[in-house]
C-alpha cells in the first residue's frame, strides 16, 4: 500500500440524554431517563511501500504487504425508571444504574474476540497460483479424452438421428454424470481453446490472480444469564451472527503456455474418480501449483480473511431492595445492535503440499448420489 494512507482511532462513545423527568413531590420522588448512546470507529494500520505509485508505474512487482482494518458500528438505547419514597427527600441514588457505564464490552466486540474466528488462507493462495498455470488450454489432457467426447457425441447424434431416447429410471445418474463431467467439461475445453485462439499473438509477462470463497455464516446464542446481589437481579441475552470469507492473491512474473502439454496433471485426470478426492483434497489443483512454482521465477503471494461480527445485546435490571431506601423501587432496560468487521491480509507464500478443504455443494452430492445409484445397477 502507498504511504500517507494509514489512519489511526481510538475507541470512543457518544451519550446523549434524550428526555429527563423528575418530581418535585418529597414523598415521592420518580425519576425517568431515556439514554442513547453510539459508537463509529474506524482504525488502519500497515506496511507502507516507499515510492509506490512511482515504482508501480515503472513495472516492479511490489510486494504484498501487512494490512489490518477494524471498524465497529453501533448504537445502544437505554431507559431508566426508578422511584422510591421517603420522609427525609433523599436525592436520587445513581448506584445501582451508573455500573452501565462499565459494560461497554458487552455490546461491542473487540478486535481480539473478532480475530478468535480468524480462518486458515493457504489454500486461497494455492487456488490462485494454479489458476495462473491453468490458464491456457490443457490440449494433452483434451486429446486423451478425445476418444470418450467423440463417442459421447456420436451417441447424442445417433438418438437425435433415430429419434430413440433412453429415459429409463436407470439411466438417469449415468446421464446426469454425463452432463455434468462430459458435456459441461467439453463447453470449458471449447471455451478455453477459444481464449487461446484469440491471446495467441498477445504477449503477457505479468500475470495477477485471486482467488476467495465464503467459509461460513454462523449464528450463536446466550441464554439469558442472571445475577442477584440480594438488592438487584440483572438479566443479559446476546446473539452474535458472524460471517467469514477468506482471500488469497498471487502476482507474478510468469508466461504460461498458451497450449498445455503436462502430463502429470493428464495422468492424475485420466485416474477413475479422481475428481471425488479433489473434493477433499484437491491434487489436481496441487499439481498445478507446483506447474507455477516451476515456470516462475519471481513471484509475490498474500493472504487474508474479512470477518463480519453482527451482535445484538439486550440487558434488564430491577431494583427490588436497595439498603439505602427500603422503599425504592427501579427497572433498566437496554437494547443494543453493532457491527464489527475485522479485514487482514498478510504477506505469505504458494504451499508445497496438497491443501485440504471439503468442497460439496448441492451439485456435489447429487454427483455422489449419482456415483453411488450408477455402481448399484
Amino acid at each position: 500500500m502507498p504511504c500517507g494512507t494509514l489512519t489511526e482511532g481510538s475507541l470512543s462513545f457518544q451519550t446523549d440524554i434524550c428526555t429527563v423527568a423528575r418530581s418535585t413531590e418529597c414523598t415521592s420522588n420518580p425519576f425517568d431517563l431515556t439514554i442513547e448512546r453510539s459508537v463509529d470507529f474506524r482504525k488502519t494500520t500497515g506496511e507502507c511501500i516507499p515510492n509506490y505509485h512511482a515504482r508501480r508505474k515503472r513495472g516492479e512487482l511490489l510486494p504484498h504487504t501487512n494490512f489490518s482494518q477494524f471498524e465497529v458500528k453501533g448504537d445502544s438505547w437505554g431507559s431508566i425508571d426508578y422511584t422510591y419514597k421517603a420522609d427525609n427527600c433523599r436525592s436520587y441514588n445513581t448506584s445501582h444504574f451508573g455500573h452501565r457505564e462499565d459494560r461497554n464490552y458487552e455490546w461491542v466486540p473487540s478486535e481480539a474476540h473478532l480475530r478468535t474466528y480468524a480462518p486458515e488462507f493457504s489454500y486461497e493462495i494455492q487456488k490462485a497460483a494454479a489458476a495462473i498455470s491453468s490458464s491456457g488450454h490443457d490440449t494433452l489432457t483434451f486429446l486423451a479424452e478425445l476418444a470418450k467426447t467423440k463417442r459421447m457425441v456420436k451417441n447424442l447424434l445417433t438418438s437425435i438421428v433415430t429419434g430413440k431416447f433412453d429415459f429409463s429410471i436407470a439411466s438417469v445418474p449415468g446421464k446426469w454424470l454425463e452432463l455434468r463431467y462430459g458435456w459441461r467439461t467439453l463447453l470449458f475445453d471449447i471455451e478455453d481453446l477459444h481464449s487461446a485462439l484469440v491471446e495467441f499473438d498477445t504477449m503477457r509477462t505479468r500475470y495477477s490472480q485471486r482467488s476467495g470463497s465464503n467459509l461460513r455464516s454462523s449464528h450463536e446464542e446466550a441464554p439469558w444469564t442472571i445475577w442477584d446481589n440480594g438488592g438487584a437481579r440483572e438479566e443479559a441475552w446476546y446473539e452474535d451472527t458472524v460471517n467469514i470469507s477468506v482471500r488469497g492473491s498471487v502476482t507474478a512474473d510468469v508466461t504460461p503456455p498458451r497450449f498445455s502439454l503436462n502430463p502429470v496433471i493428464t495422468g492424475w485426470e485420466l485416474v477413475p474418480l479422481s475428481f471425488v478426492l479433489d473434493w477433499v483434497i484437491n491434487v489436481g489443483m496441487w499439481l498445478e501449483s507446483l506447474s507455477f512454482l516451476a515456470m516462475s521465477s519471481k513471484h509475490v503471494a498474500s493472504g487474508g480473511y474479512k470477518i463480519e461480527l453482527i451482535r445484538q445485546f439486550y440487558t434488564k435490571v430491577n431494583v427490588y431492595n436497595d439498603a439505602a431506601s427500603p422503599y425504592s423501587y427501579g427497572s433498566y432496560y437496554s437494547t443494543s445492535r453493532c457491527v464489527a468487521t475485522l479485514t487482514e491480509r498478510f504477506p505469505s507464500s504458494v504451499s508445497l503440499i496438497p491443501q485440504s478443504q471439503l468442497r460439496l455443494n448441492e451439485f456435489k452430492v447429487l454427483d455422489l448420489c449419482a456415483l453411488i445409484l450408477q455402481r448399484i445397477h
